[in-house]
């Protein structure tokens, strides 16, 4: 029995000690877009950057930080009035304005920057702190910045998944201060041998 329980005891050492890992890891790395509020400081220097207002930003597989950043703006002047722009490194590397996208984020309210105090990195180290807490570990993370539309403030949306790509829980932060909206939530996936989910 003792065994059994020192073996436990292991995984989850090894568990912490990978996701203490990737939090060691500095946003400067080679082929990191860098944390998200840099989309503002781009935009802004588009000819666009006085008439739009960003309505979401989003980051996948971030390790601690994605490879890039796309953010969808409300612009006027865009055919169907919504604009979606993809940087790397904190510059724009594409843009597109599909009529799709009005569907998509119609009911998105804009993103106020000065309310938004706490930036992507800031928030893995939260997400972190919190699947340690629930002792789950996780390999990579998807960041969405939207606003509430209930009272207006800005928030994150995590979600944390293995290295197979396996859904692990969510997390809701604010972006405005960094306060725990909603703690973690596990997905208690099961896998087979094969690797399906069950």
């Amino acid at each position: 029995m003792a065994r059994w329980g020192q073996i436990v005891d292991n995984r989850r050492m090894i568990r912490w000690a990978i996701v203490l890992i990737f939090a060691g890891l500095g946003v400067a790395e080679a082929g990191m877009a860098g944390p998200a509020l840099g989309v503002f400081s781009a935009i802004a220097t588009q000819h666009y950057g006085a008439t739009s207002q960003v309505l979401e930003i989003r980051g996948e597989r971030g390790a601690p930080q994605p490879t890039e950043w796309v953010a969808r703006l409300s612009d006027p002047g865009a055919r169907g009035g919504v604009r979606e722009i993809t940087l790397e490194g904190g510059k724009i590397t594409s843009e597109r304005t599909p009529l799709y996208l009005s569907s998509e984020v119609a009911g998105l309210l804009p993103i106020a920057r000065s309310k938004v105090t706490v930036d992507s990195d800031e928030v893995f180290r939260i997400a972190n702190r919190e699947a340690v807490k629930n002792e789950v570990g996780f390999h990579w993370i998807e960041y969405v910045l939207r606003t509430d539309p209930s009272d207006g403030a800005p928030v994150w949306n995590v979600r944390l998944f293995d290295n197979m790509g396996a859904l692990m829980g969510t997390l809701k932060i604010s972006a405005q201060g960094g306060t725990v909206l909603r703690g973690f939530v596990p997905t208690n996936v099961v896998r087979t041998s094969a690797g399906r989910e069950e």
